[in-house]
This record gives C-alpha cells, sequence and structure tokens, in this order.
C-alpha cells in the first residue's frame, strides 16, 4: 500500500488516460446488444434443432418477417379497404428502397382472405418478407416503413418477432437509465445518512463510476471481436452487482479509515492502516464474488452466461478500490468527512454489537430469526412460467400494441407460431406420410391450448376432406356408378352392332355370290385373253410363211374370232358380278367385313382395267 500511495497521481493519470481511450474507441455497446443479445439454447435442445432444420429447408434465405397491422375499432369500410390497397401499393413501388423481398395480403392473394382479415373486419394483415442487411439497422428500417405504412382512417402498427426484439432492446436500454439513475440516488442517500458528509458519499459513486464505465467499455470490445456472452439485461447486471457491492466494500473501507483517524493517526498511516486490515476483507470478499460469476462460464443459457461480464467488471472494481481509494484517503483525510471534521470519532453501535454476539453465541436462534423472515415468501411464492415475452414491454411500444391487436382479433400465437419439424431420410412425399401428418394435426388439435393447426394436409388450417378415406369411398363409389352406367351403354351398343350383323347376312352372302360370278368372269376372261394370244401368233406366223394361201389365214382367222367370244362373255360375267357386287355394299351397314370387301373390290377393278 505504501507504493500504491507514493504513485497515487501516476495511477490515477492511467486511470484517467485509460478511461478516455476507451470511452473514445468503444464500439456502441446498444447496438452490440441489438446485434447479438439474443436468446441461444445449447445445440442439443429441440427449438435448436429444429433452428437448423429450418435452415436446410429454407436454403440461405436471409430474410425475415414484418407484420403490417390494420385495425379500425368501427370495422374496415370499403372505403377504408381502398385506402390500405393504395398503402400496400406504394409499399411495393417502394420494395427496393424498403428492403423488401415480397408483399403478402388479401388483395393479391385472396384465397388468403380468411388468413389475413380477422373474422370481425375490424384488422387486417399483411406480411412482409424483409431482407436482412448489414446497410440499415433494424430499428431504422422500421422508422421508414412506420411512415410508409400510415394509412388514412385506420390504426397502423408493425410488429413481428424481430421488431419485438428490438423493442424490447429499445426497453432494456430505458430501463438501465433509469437503473443507472436510481442507484445513484439511493446510494447517495444511504451515504449521505451513513456519514452525514457532504464529501464522503461522491467518493464511492466516483470509485465505482470509473471502475464500470471502464468494465462495461472492455466488456464492448469482448462482445465484438471475441463473441463475449451478451443480453439485454447484462449492462443491468453489472449497474446493480457493481454498485452493490462496490457500495458496500467502499462503505466498510471508508468507516475503517474513520475509526483509525479517530485514533489520532495521520491520513497516510490511517489509509495504510484500513487497507491492512479491511482491505483483506474486501479482498477475500471480491475474489468469491468474481469466481461465482467466473464460473457461469458453463451455463448453457445464453442469458445467464450473460452475467458472467459481471466477473469483468468486479475485476476493475477491486482495481479501483485499491488504487483510486487510497488516494482520496491519503488525499483528504479527515475533510473526507466534512462538515463533520470535529467530530470524528470510532463509530460503535449496540444494535450491531448485539446482532453480532448474538451471530456467534446463539447460532441456532440467529438461524431461526433468518428463517422467519425468509420461509413465508418462499412458501407463498407461485412461480407461473410464461412464454409470451412481449408482456414483459411497455403496452406503448408499436410492436406491443401490434402483436395485442393481432391477438385479440386472430387469437394469440398468429405472429409467432410454433413450428414442428418433421425430417427422415425417406421419400416424405407419400400417401402413408401424409397420413401421419394428418394424425398428428389431429392430436394437436385436441390441446386446448392450440386454435389452429396448418400443415400439408391443413394448408389453411382446416383439414382437406378430399384426402380421407370416406370421401375417397364416395369418389370410388361415384367412378364405379360411371363405369357401370358405361358398361352398360357399351352392352347396348354391342348388342345393336350385333343384330345389325345379323341383319347384313343376306347382303354378305349376296356379295359372296357375287364375287364367286366375278371370280369365274375373270378366269374366262384370263382364258379368253391367252387364247386370243395364241390366235394372233399365229396369224403372224401364217402372215409370215404367207405359202400356205388364204385359206389357212381365214381358218385361223375365224379361231380368232370364236376366242374373242369367248372373251367378251367373260367380260359380260365380270361385269354382271361387279354390279352385284356394289348392290349387296350399298345395302348393307359399314362393318370391317364390308370394308374388307371394298378394298377386294377395289383390287379387282384395278386388274381389270
Amino acid at each position: 500500500m505504501k507504493k500504491v500511495i507514493k504513485l497515487r497521481w501516476v495511477l490515477l493519470a492511467i486511470w484517467v488516460v485509460g478511461l478516455a481511450a476507451l470511452i473514445i474507441t468503444q464500439p456502441n455497446m446498444n447496438q452490440l446488444v441489438r446485434d447479438k443479445g439474443g436468446y441461444a439454447l445449447p445445440n442439443d435442445y429441440s427449438s435448436s434443432v429444429a433452428g437448423r432444420i429450418e435452415k436446410q429447408f429454407n436454403g440461405d434465405q436471409n430474410t425475415t418477417s414484418y407484420i403490417a397491422v390494420f385495425h379500425s375499432d368501427q370495422g374496415l369500410s370499403d372505403k377504408k379497404m381502398d385506402h390500405i390497397k393504395e398503402t400496400l401499393q406504394k409499399i411495393r413501388a417502394d420494395q427496393k428502397d424498403l428492403h423488401i423481398n415480397n408483399v403478402v395480403d388479401s388483395f393479391e392473394q385472396t384465397d388468403l382472405k380468411s388468413q389475413l382479415v380477422a373474422n370481425n373486419n375490424k384488422t387486417l394483415m399483411a406480411v412482409f418478407q424483409v431482407e436482412n442487411t448489414n446497410d440499415v439497422t433494424v430499428h431504422q428500417l422500421r422508422a421508414k416503413m412506420d411512415t410508409q405504412i400510415k394509412t388514412e382512417g385506420v390504426k397502423t402498427y408493425l410488429t413481428g418477432q424481430e421488431l419485438i426484439n428490438d423493442d424490447m432492446s429499445t426497453s432494456a436500454e430505458a430501463g438501465l437509465q433509469k437503473t443507472e439513475w436510481i442507484t445513484v440516488v439511493f446510494i447517495l442517500v444511504v451515504l449521505l445518512l451513513v456519514f452525514r458528509s457532504l464529501i464522503a458519499p461522491f467518493i464511492p459513486l466516483v470509485t465505482v463510476g470509473i471502475s464500470y464505465i471502464v468494465a462495461q467499455s472492455v466488456v464492448a470490445f469482448l462482445i465484438k471481436y471475441f463473441d463475449f456472452p451478451v443480453s439485454n439485461f447484462t449492462q443491468i447486471f453489472m449497474v446493480a452487482i457493481m454498485f452493490g457491492i462496490g457500495t458496500d466494500y467502499c462503505i466498510l473501507l471508508m468507516s475503517r479509515f474513520k475509526e483509525e483517524l479517530a485514533k489520532g493517526k495521520d491520513k497516510t498511516r490511517a489509509t495504510q492502516e484500513t487497507f491492512r486490515t479491511a482491505g483483506k476483507t474486501v479482498l477475500h470478499s471480491g475474489i468469491p464474488v468474481f469466481i461465482a460469476f467466473l464460473s457461469l462460464a458453463f451455463v448453457q443459457f445464453s442469458l445467464y452466461r450473460s452475467a458472467i461480464a459481471v466477473g469483468v467488471g468486479v475485476i476493475f472494481l477491486l482495481l479501483a478500490l485499491f488504487t483510486l481509494l487510497p488516494l482520496f484517503m491519503s488525499t483528504l483525510g479527515k475533510q473526507l468527512f466534512w462538515p463533520m471534521v470535529a467530530k470524528i470519532k470510532e463509530p460503535k453501535s449496540p444494535l450491531w454489537a448485539s446482532a453480532g454476539n448474538l451471530a456467534f453465541t446463539r447460532p441456532l436462534i440467529a438461524l431461526l430469526i433468518v428463517a422467519a423472515f425468509l420461509v413465508p415468501p418462499i412458501l407463498t411464492y407461485n412461480g407461473q412460467l410464461s412464454f409470451n415475452s412481449p408482456e414483459e414491454l411497455p403496452d406503448h411500444y408499436a410492436a406491443k400494441e401490434g402483436f395485442d391487436v393481432v391477438s385479440n382479433d386472430f387469437g394469440p400465437g398468429n405472429i409467432s407460431p410454433a413450428t414442428i419439424y418433421l425430417k427422415n431420410d425417406d421419400n416424405m412425399k407419400t400417401t402413408d406420410y401424409i397420413a401421419l401428418i394428418e394424425r398428428i394435426s389431429t392430436e394437436l388439435k385436441t390441446d386446448a391450448n392450440v386454435s389452429k393447426v396448418m400443415s400439408i394436409s391443413r394448408p389453411l388450417g382446416d383439414r382437406l376432406n378430399d384426402i380421407y378415406v370416406a370421401k375417397q369411398s364416395q369418389s370410388l363409389h361415384n367412378g364405379l356408378s360411371d363405369a357401370s352406367d358405361g358398361l352398360g351403354t357399351l352392352q347396348k351398343s354391342l348388342n345393336d352392332t350385333s343384330k345389325k350383323i345379323d341383319a347384313s347376312q343376306p347382303q354378305l352372302a349376296a356379295v359372296q355370290t357375287g364375287a364367286d360370278k366375278l371370280q369365274v368372269g375373270t378366269n374366262d376372261t384370263k382364258k379368253g385373253v391367252q387364247d386370243l394370244q395364241s390366235a394372233l401368233a399365229k396369224i403372224s406366223d401364217g402372215i409370215k410363211k404367207g405359202s400356205s394361201g388364204t385359206g389357212e389365214i381365214r381358218t385361223h382367222v375365224h379361231d380368232a374370232q370364236s376366242n374373242w367370244h369367248s372373251c367378251r362373255r367373260g367380260s359380260s360375267n365380270f361385269k354382271t358380278g361387279i354390279k352385284k357386287l356394289l348392290r349387296a355394299c350399298r345395302r348393307s351397314p359399314i362393318s370391317s367385313e364390308n370394308f374388307q370387301a371394298g378394298q377386294a373390290l377395289s383390287r379387282l377393278s384395278i386388274q381389270h382395267n
């Protein structure tokens, strides 16, 4: 302590320079809390696993949902609806500037009207898919959107999980400021009552205040560069703990310093003796506090782990107590307790002396007295868990107001519904898995706390009846009835066809007879042609020989004439067969047999020609 007192001005300079440098260069603590102050659960918790599945399902989408709420206590008339539609059209026109990727509303997607317009027709929702970007903060972006969604004749709110978190950060900042002022005022009042001095109360405030500012700056650097745990309550923890125990330690040390001064020691000697005795007590008390908060590093819940910052604060608090406080003591001496300088004496309190004596001599009685104050509150405490984080927000925050409006008109859970993810290595786009999902949906719907279940079998909250066996059976029955009617019609057609075939038998017989005669005529014609060719050959041969005379020629001419008459008779028979065949085809219906006969007739006509 002698060296500390000797180098007190050097140490003060170090504190002042370090404090100034940290204040100038430190990151924005409030913005760090907004960016990194979310509650993170351990990786093996179901919510964390679901979050990873969601990222796999959605890909690299870096968007979040903002919900624009349009409300009127008198109801949304057609005129108000037109105003809302115009507002949303303007939003679409400014999508790029507002970092909005998509707008979902009941005007463009009319099938979503039941989901986005309340049954009482007092509230309408529109969902904005907003791109997360580092170019603009949530706080700045929402300010622009709040201006854009203002609509004539209706109240407008912007809400959503991201905006609720932003309001919680704003509320935490406001709460921190209130806590700091309340703490300062309370400590001043207590110190004034304890020391009855105008100077002494400010010494603990200056000492603890400097250590708090330095510790907070260091924590800000740790958060930014080393991902130190942080939450909305980190600064509040530091203020409450550091000013609480810091004030206690200061009261202990300053009271001990006052005792040494009352014994007639000078300010330097009194300072040394104070830290030789009470200083050890403070050190032995502060180290366990540091270890206790440092052990929170092993806690899994990030909110509690963020209280490690208090451990950092305790380090700087102890440094300030053992460097700055000796400076004030050794410099001011008795003036520290002005205007009670003439009445400095060793403080004695019969009350606290009796209490200490009781604790040492009658420990059991002391424990019973303590239990009398502690047991009743413990027994009567009815801790009720709440998963409604917006309840922590005051009602005047816009995100909280919008959340309450949606909860009242649409039902709780519409802004941040619970999502269940099912993952399997098999392809789940099968009827078996759809049936499984529907069974799960049905079970969830039976829970009294569940108002709506949306799934692949209930895309809008109501189940698709077409997937049920009863519906499918009815469809099958209708299909079988239609098939039966069709079969009846087919049977009737077959019967009619059979009758027509029977009726066409005589015509088919006539066709066959004509075809037979046609074949005979064709054979006769072919034979006559062959004989004619033979006679002509003989005539040619007779002409060439010439010596045979006209008698032989006449003989061959007579033979040729005879063959020509045979050819004509064959041709006549051929024509007669053709006519009969044509008459039979005209009388008979078109059938496969008649079609084949027609083909044969065509071939015969070609051959004849």
